[in-house]
């Protein structure tokens, strides 16, 4: 059952809702367990362009200011009732860190890879084979500097519509 209160326009507020049931839909249908980090992460990359953007660039405050933030191991060992238990500021930035993960993997490591860190759960144990990555300690060098570079230029306007928009690749 999806319920969906539009307070604002359905544009803003359907996609990320349905997303979820999908991937509920798909975890049940194809048997695989979608890390709920994905699952959020996911959902806000199909919301609308400046939805994204402003997810986005709020990571700029907590990085700039050093303070406590999610990174890989924390993304990947949420579950949903540990996500219901934070108060609204941690949900809001465990969606932003887990939308900006989904990005940094999705974009830069592309969609096959992507795609087989879905299938095998999302977890830490997979880094190496899907992407190289030691572990979350060596992923999130990186995952830092990614989501500092990322929220600044969203900032200043540099980063483009079509780098935040996901599409699948096409067939080579």
């Amino acid at each position: 059952v999806l319920w969906v209160v539009l307070d604002g326009r359905p544009a803003e507020a359907v996609p990320s809702a349905l997303t979820l049931v999908c991937l509920k839909q798909i975890e049940i249908d194809q048997k695989i367990k979608i890390g709920y980090w994905m699952q959020r992460g996911m959902a806000v990359l199909n919301s609308t362009i400046p939805q994204i953007r402003s997810r986005l660039a709020s990571l700029q405050t907590p990085l700039s200011k050093d303070s406590e933030m999610f990174f890989s191991k924390r993304l990947f060992i949420m579950s949903e009732e540990d996500y219901r238990n934070k108060n609204s500021e941690l949900q809001d930035l465990f969606d932003s860190e887990a939308a900006a993960l989904c990005l940094l993997f999705r974009k830069e490591f592309g969609q096959q890879n992507m795609l087989r860190f879905l299938k095998q759960g999302g977890k830490e144990s997979m880094l190496l084979d899907t992407y190289g990555f030691q572990n979350c300690n060596h992923l999130d060098i990186t995952f830092k500097r990614y989501m500092y570079h990322l929220a600044s230029d969203i900032a200043v306007n540099k980063t483009p519509e079509n780098y935040l928009q996901i599409v699948p690749s096409k067939p080579k």
